[in-house]
């Protein structure tokens, strides 16, 4: 706010005793907001990509980083990307970390500092107003709708690629009022660099070249730098293009389908105006924050679609009220928020579950920066008139004020990330439709030993896939929910045999086999449980049918072997313990198994003598 202080207009701006005091406000209060998360365990994505990383500790054949898609873990259904600058962080973390989480979340908490400082010092450079600067870092760094970046361990992405991108602005910005020849191409140089550290940290990165452009439109080059703007431009979006086509060489496409269903990209396209609503509201009053935030894109768009029309409407007219100075200042705010916002309006495909699609608050991590500008500029032109004298202390007291507010907030929101039970309880309770939701609930009481309250999510979560995959089967996304289906069943018999309740159990086994018969864990894991029944017919009908699907199961044939010692049939059980060792000598179960059947031959052969 350029009128906050008069201690501004007597203050050069680049004095160094009132820069490290903004430093040192800016470090302080981010220190404040985001203490209460640093004891924070690893949750969710962050044992996806960090706990359960197999890779994270390799550093041979680095370049294979940047050679191929990241797949974390096999194991779990995440789908591969390609951010080789990502996988290097997260190596250097786990070689000063390891597994601690605390280490992860300092590194966190420091990164998005330091870019609210970049923040000040980019918007001090194009606006020179120190107050505004301020101001819009300030929001940029204690906006509770930042919870989800910073918390979050694999927030590191948002944080570093906006860390990267912000660099390369101010690079750029300077470059284009550097004197020397020499120092304009260093300084782009740099900013080149930047751009490509950003885009190989975070795909996101690509809204920096809508970014230069914006820059060029309101801080239009002297007569003489006019022949040089194209050529700037142009070099960004030659390294965009290399980056598309290299992105499309190691993943096999550019960027994700869009056209595959076309009726559901109209539907995507028609509820942009919904979507942005509810990110402003969320920006506005950020009192329902949660994870996994979604938008049902079945719901009506046409009430919504007024609303943002008349809301787009009275901007102009505000637009054009105000002096020229602060519109082109809002129009520049305005643009930054929807050029940062655009690669996760869902034009590419965004989709949570069936109709509803993602719209994480982490995508507002950077469009953030344009709202605050905006409001700042608003406020400023608009609270000049109704305050006019005592304007400077009500600056003071309205950034004091957002500041006690904001950081409460984010504070509270904080504590959602102290485990996965809130996370995910605080989720469920905004986003009672979302199916996989009430499954990662379920996986949480689970792992707490809350078998009921699992019981209960599961149950849930077994409701809303139904209804999914009712409509659609026959077709790939009715695999995708009976697949949702079947992993629900096979989580439910894992309560009820905790809970001892093994008929339950088996109802579930049997439930998930009538979707995927032909699941060998399945068969053992029903198999097992029947053998527990003492119901040894059955067992051994599954652990047969385990055995035939995957003939390396050892653990099926193993369990099998004792089917065959509770029969009587002693002969075969020693066989098929034989050929256990003969495919891994160092099978524990098999061997424990053949030594205590030698022992009952032994001693019935002694009895005989």
């Amino acid at each position: 706010m350029d009128n906050i202080s008069s201690v501004d207009k007597n203050v050069k701006r680049f004095d160094f005793l009132w820069q490290l005091k903004i430093l040192l406000m800016l470090f302080l209060l981010g220190a404040m907001a985001y203490a209460n998360a640093v004891s924070h365990p690893f949750v969710h994505d962050d044992v996806v990509f960090i706990q359960n990383n197999p890779q994270i500790a390799k550093w041979d054949h680095l370049e294979r980083i940047f050679l191929h898609p990241a797949f974390p873990n096999k194991d779990i259904p995440v789908n591969p990307y390609y951010r080789p600058f990502l996988e290097l962080i997260y190596r250097f973390e786990y070689a000063f970390f390891a597994f601690d989480p605390q280490g992860y979340h300092l590194i966190n908490i420091f990164m998005h500092i330091m870019n609210s400082l970049l923040v000040y010092v980019l918007m001090n450079f194009l606006w020179r107003q120190v107050g505004l600067a301020v101001a819009v870092a300030l929001i940029f760094l204690l906006h509770p709708i930042q919870t989800e970046a910073v918390a979050c361990v694999a927030g590191i992405s948002n944080l570093v690629f906006s860390f990267f991108l912000l660099t390369g602005l101010i690079y750029y910005a300077v470059s284009r009022q550097a004197e020397k020849k020499f120092d304009q191409i260093v300084l782009y140089g740099f900013s080149v660099i930047c751009f490509v550290v950003a885009l190989l940290a975070k795909e996101q990165a690509v809204i920096f070249l809508g970014l230069i452009v914006l820059c060029e439109f309101c801080f239009p080059p002297s007569d003489q730098k006019k022949n040089c703007r194209r050529l700037r431009i142009s070099g960004f979006f030659i390294v965009l293009l290399m980056y598309l086509l290299w992105r499309a060489i190691v993943m096999g496409q550019a960027t994700t389908e869009m056209f595959t269903h076309k009726d559901e990209l109209m539907l995507r396209v028609l509820h942009i105006p919904s979507v942005l609503l509810m990110e402003l509201s969320l920006l506005f009053f950020p009192q329902h924050l949660h994870y996994y935030r979604s938008f049902d894109i079945l719901q009506p768009f046409v009430l919504p679609l007024i609303v943002f029309f008349l809301i787009g409407g009275g901007i102009y007219f505000l637009l054009k009220a105000i002096p020229k100075p602060q519109q082109k200042m809002s129009v520049f705010a305005l643009a930054w928020f929807l050029i940062a916002l655009a690669p996760t309006l869902n034009i590419l495909p965004l989709i949570n579950e069936y109709s509803l699609i993602l719209t994480a608050e982490h995508f507002l991590y950077l469009p953030v920066i344009g709202w605050g500008l905006f409001v700042v500029t608003a406020w400023n032109h608009f609270g000049g008139i109704f305050f006019q004298k005592r304007k400077e202390q009500i600056d003071v007291l309205m950034i004091a004020g957002m500041c006690v507010l904001f950081l409460a907030m984010t504070i509270q929101q904080n504590t959602y990330w102290r485990g996965e039970i809130p996370l995910f309880e605080r989720m469920v309770a905004f986003e009672k439709n979302f199916g996989r939701g009430h499954i990662l609930l379920a996986k949480a009481y689970y792992f707490d030993h809350q078998f009921d309250r699992a019981i209960k999510e599961y149950k849930t979560a077994e409701t809303i896939m139904n209804i999914y995959f009712d409509k659609t089967k026959n077709s790939e996304a009715g695999r995708v929910y009976a697949g949702f289906i079947k992993g629900i069943h096979f989580d439910l018999a894992h309560c009820y045999e905790s809970k001892g309740q093994l008929p339950d159990a088996v109802a579930e086994y049997e439930q998930a086999l009538e979707l995927d018969p032909r699941d060998p864990v399945l068969q053992n894991n029903l198999g097992a449980d029947y053998l527990q029944l003492n119901n040894f017919d059955q067992a051994m009908i599954h652990f047969v049918q385990a055995v035939q699907l995957n003939a390396v199961d050892l653990m099926a044939k193993n369990n099998l072997g004792i089917c065959y010692i509770q029969k009587g049939q002693f002969a075969k059980a020693k066989e098929l313990f034989e050929e256990i060792l003969k495919q891994d000598g160092n099978f524990g179960p098999a061997r424990q198994n053949l030594e205590k059947l030698n022992l009952q031959f032994n001693q019935k052969s002694a009895i005989v003598e």
